[in-house]
């Protein structure tokens, strides 16, 4: 019994560390603040799919939606953010229900979206507020890119383990 545990472990560290793949990670969640008169919000991106993952996911059409308005907001000004909220926030509900794929159908991936969703909601809050501050706006855009790279990590770490389950099985364990 000793000796199988000692092989798996022994495999399980030979196969992790043969297969890295590089996780496509830029500055995450950086805010420039910009003093010119447009008041640009930027922000650096975050975690994206690996490429099994976004291969995966293709069909899934309602996190394409997500992903390409996420990507609007890594550039973007105060008064286009509040004037989109409510687009992001149907566009985040819309992909909370319809998780296509079995293996995204579990309490990991739903939490995420949650918060994503959450963040959202928040910005579409943010729009009723007349006198909101560029700073608050900014600081809810970052959260709203850092749960969008937390859902993205959390597919990649689906996919990953999948591929891992995989080789074990092949290997015979």
């Amino acid at each position: 019994m000793k000796y199988k545990f000692v092989a798996l472990v022994f495999v399980l560290v030979c196969f992790s560390c043969g297969k890295v793949k590089p996780v496509d990670v830029a500055i995450t969640n950086t805010v420039q603040d910009s003093i010119n008169a447009t008041q640009k919000i930027t922000n650096g991106i975050g975690v994206l799919l690996s490429e099994d993952a976004r291969l995966k996911v293709a069909d899934w059409k309602e996190y394409q939606k997500v992903a390409s308005l996420m990507t609007e907001l890594y550039n973007t000004s105060k008064s286009d953010v509040l004037e989109n909220a409510e687009l992001y926030a149907d566009e985040i509900k819309f992909l909370r229900d319809s998780i296509r794929i079995d293996v995204l159908d579990n309490p990991k991936i739903i939490s995420r979206i949650n918060i994503l969703l959450n963040q959202s909601l928040r910005l579409k809050d943010m729009h009723s507020i007349p006198s909101i501050s560029n700073a608050a706006v900014k600081v809810e855009v970052v959260k709203l890119c850092a749960s969008f790279s937390s859902l993205n990590s959390r597919i990649n770490t689906t996919y990953a383990t999948l591929a891992a389950k995989k080789d074990l099985k092949e290997l015979g364990f």
